[in-house]
């Protein structure tokens, strides 16, 4: 059987902790920490939720020190508002 070729996007995250990741993508997008927090606010106002609100600070932590993120919170903020 043939290997499956790797997509681009997963060659480009090997040897990449999820923090460097998180990072990468959010900054492709153009987005600055706080432009996240401002998102999971709309977000989280939208939906009623307040556990989607992602504090600046905490996306630090999600990042830099590579802290692991919650299921339902993290995504949420990486979508932006419709």
């Amino acid at each position: 059987m043939k290997p499956r070729a790797q997509h681009e996007s997963m060659r480009k995250t090997q040897g990449q902790t999820p923090g460097d990741r998180l990072r990468s993508l959010r900054q492709q997008r153009g987005l600055t920490l706080r432009d996240v927090h401002e998102f999971s606010l709309e977000l989280a106002r939208r939906f009623g939720q307040t556990a989607f609100v992602i504090p600046p600070s905490r996306l630090h932590e999600f990042e830099k020190k590579n802290r692991p993120a919650s299921a339902v919170g993290l995504p949420s903020g990486f979508r932006s508002p419709e």
